[in-house]
């Protein structure tokens, strides 16, 4: 995992911003427990992950197709005011372990869209994204892959926010709606490159174990 302090490099998306895009490529592997949400990013924008036996997810088996096996990707983003402790709602998508899969999430004037490789799910909804975190039950830094520890979720015994198993490669974060879902293939080809839209990248091209160094992040402001 990898953590960008608050302290140092504080939000990576400025007050205000309500035209964003958050991406990354991932390559989950072993499944978390069923008590507990893998994190693949978090902070002003939260992408984790949980096993199809996990508890408090069986719900939404009814509303979509999820076959067995498969992970569930919910990503949402916290909205401005309440110090953070509101956020947007997730459209559920399935990804299957043990393959690459491009993931964004992406708001621009009344829509916010979640993308899985050349699948875009919108939901009509403005969303300027929040600035406080004043309220936020988990660690406020940025972070990539976990917290290094598991989290207990406020006032939900026995559930928590883990570590992610697998590969995350290629991150990056703009100031702008990169994709144009009206297409039919939108999956980027090749590697992130920067513009003055950009706000972080991470490329990970260094060789990696078991974490993931931050020597490798080239951070745009």
């Amino acid at each position: 995992y990898a953590v960008l302090d608050l302290k140092t490099f504080g939000i990576l998306l400025p007050k205000g911003t309500d035209e964003f895009t958050v991406e990354a490529w991932v390559y989950p592997t072993t499944p978390p427990d069923k008590n507990t949400a893998a994190v693949m990013l978090s902070q002003q924008v939260r992408m984790r992950v949980v096993s199809d036996d996990n508890v408090a997810y069986q719900r939404i088996k009814k509303d979509i197709d999820w076959p067995k096996g498969d992970l569930l990707l919910s990503i949402d983003a916290h909205v401005a005011g309440w110090g953070g402790d509101a956020v947007t709602p997730f459209f559920p998508i399935t990804i299957s372990p043990n393959q690459w899969h491009h993931i964004a999430f992406q708001a621009k004037g009344k829509q916010t869209t979640t993308i899985v490789n050349n699948l875009a799910k919108t939901m009509e909804q403005g969303t300027i994204i929040g600035d406080d975190l004043s309220k936020f039950w988990r660690p406020k830094d940025f972070v990539l892959g976990g917290f290094g520890e598991k989290i207990q979720l406020p006032n939900v015994p026995n559930f928590f926010w883990g570590s992610f198993a697998g590969y995350i490669d290629e991150v990056r974060i703009s100031t702008v709606a990169r994709y144009d879902i009206a297409k039919q293939s939108f999956t980027p080809r090749g590697a992130f490159k920067p513009d003055d839209k950009t706000v972080a990248l991470w490329h990970f091209d260094e060789p990696g174990g078991r974490s993931i160094s931050l020597k490798a992040a080239a951070i745009y402001k």
